[in-house]
């Protein structure tokens, strides 16, 4: 059986203060993207062994542990003992904002359920989601929505007009998440960007594509620009192109913009790659 794990960009991020638990609080605009990673899950007949490998050996990062853990989690609790074999062929470019570590962890949890027959509202798959991390419930919703709380508070938006092409375009250099959220606390409160995420909602609803523009902020884009100046260069350039709706996604480095020009955003991504930057096309994914 073969499943997708979708990226994701936020339209705005606004991060609030650390928290006891040692997580931001966080108020975002998430939209799922066609770009995805690939599960592939094969029974291994004859067998009791589990094995996950994914196609890119080289890649140890914090999101292919993620998949480990969610794997390690529904094994444990499950007494999962079939013989399957679990390969993920990644497209998802990793410490790029793009969500891939939350997408594949769900994808992988919505796989073997699928598998297993485990219901994915059983209890012990809602243990396993929080347990791996609070992004994962928005990734297996793969919905337009606003999350709140450390993610874990998800708001579906599937009134919205979300319908757009999507240029991805990636610094040389990928952002720790964990680094840059240390960076961020280093900046006094009064020197912090917060987006007003209600605003931008409003100004989804009517169609406002310039209000949209002013308010599709990240409270982590200035420490991220500090990490990779790069991040910078690229949304000018979006700027110049007459693409407004552009942004960096989450933690960053990855930068996107939005259209509904397929010829215009074709044009910027030829421009992107004539000075070096890894870019991919896709689209937005919507759910009705």
């Amino acid at each position: 059986m073969i499943f997708k794990a979708n990226a994701s960009i936020n339209l705005a991020l606004d991060v609030g203060e650390r928290g006891e638990n040692g997580y931001h609080d966080v108020d975002l605009i998430s939209i799922p993207l066609d770009l995805h990673d690939v599960i592939e899950v094969r029974a291994i007949v004859g067998s009791r062994d589990t094995y996950l490998t994914e196609d890119d050996p080289t890649l140890i990062c914090e999101e292919t542990e993620m998949a480990y853990k969610a794997f390690a989690e529904l094994r444990k609790r499950f007494k999962l003992n079939r013989g399957i074999r679990i390969q993920i062929y990644k497209r998802i470019p990793s410490e790029a904002g793009l969500g891939g570590g939350y997408a594949d962890a769900a994808c992988l949890i919505r796989a073997l359920c699928y598998t297993y027959r485990i219901p994915l509202d059983n209890p012990m798959v809602q243990e396993v989601c929080q347990v791996v991390g609070s992004g994962v419930n928005l990734a297996m919703a793969k919905i337009a929505a606003r999350a709140t709380g450390t993610r874990e508070i998800v708001e579906p938006l599937n009134d919205l007009n979300l319908n757009y092409g999507v240029l991805l375009v990636k610094p040389r250099e990928g952002i720790d998440t964990k680094t840059i959220y240390e960076r961020y606390d280093q900046i006094p409160a009064q020197m912090r960007h917060h987006p007003n995420i209600a605003a931008l909602l409003n100004d989804l609803r009517a169609n406002d594509e310039e209000a949209i523009a002013t308010n599709m902020g990240n409270s982590l884009l200035d420490p991220a620009i500090e990490m990779c100046p790069e991040i910078r260069t690229i949304l000018d350039k979006m700027s110049e192109m007459g693409l407004p709706l552009h942004n960096m996604s989450s933690s960053g480095s990855a930068c996107f913009c939005l259209s509904h020009d397929k010829r215009k955003l074709k044009e910027a991504r030829d421009a992107f790659d004539m000075d070096g930057y890894a870019t991919l096309l896709t689209s937005t994914v919507l759910k009705r």
